[in-house]
């Protein structure tokens, strides 16, 4: 009985992941909730960026692991370089913010029209992150412009431990 959920919840979560791969998501910069320390582990939910979450456990020594947070009703795993302090109140999901000075694009291509340029360390508001052309666009809004941005080029800010990331 317990495969057969284990295997229904896994074979969700791979459509969502499809799905959320196919067009950027509504949700503002989030996190992915899993429902364990990995990768490998089905997604149970999003957490939107600014978003405060309660830490249960993380590894220890760990730099680049996993914590195990409340989010709402729900108890999952996020990735420990996605959080950033929140004050004296805890920790929340970091935003999206340049590594370097970055273009933005009209369209998921570096051939499409430059509509700016956003500066290096600015956090930037996304719809979302999606796959095209072998590299990863994420959808940003900058002063008043919407448009692409090459994912690697971002990263999570104020982030506090691990390789800022994006899961």
């Amino acid at each position: 009985m317990r495969w057969t959920f284990l295997l229904a919840m896994a074979a969700a979560a791979a459509c969502s992941v499809v799905t959320a791969s196919a067009e950027p998501r509504s949700v503002v910069d989030p996190a992915n909730l899993r429902s364990g320390p990995g990768l490998a582990w089905p997604i149970i939910g999003v957490v939107p960026a600014y978003t405060s979450v309660e830490i249960l456990t993380c590894a220890q020594g760990n730099t680049t692991g996993w914590c195990k947070v409340q989010y709402g009703d729900a108890a999952g795993y996020i990735a420990a370089s996605v959080l950033a302090p929140q004050g004296s109140s805890g920790v929340m999901v970091a935003p999206l913010a340049t590594r370097y000075s970055v273009h933005i694009y009209s369209a998921p291509s570096r051939g499409a029209a430059v509509l700016g340029v956003i500066p290096p360390e600015t956090t930037v508001d996304s719809s979302g992150c999606a796959k095209r052309a072998f590299r990863d666009w994420c959808r940003v809004s900058y002063n008043d412009v919407s448009g692409y941005v090459r994912r690697s080029l971002l990263k999570r800010s104020n982030a506090v431990l691990g390789t800022p990331s994006l899961f």
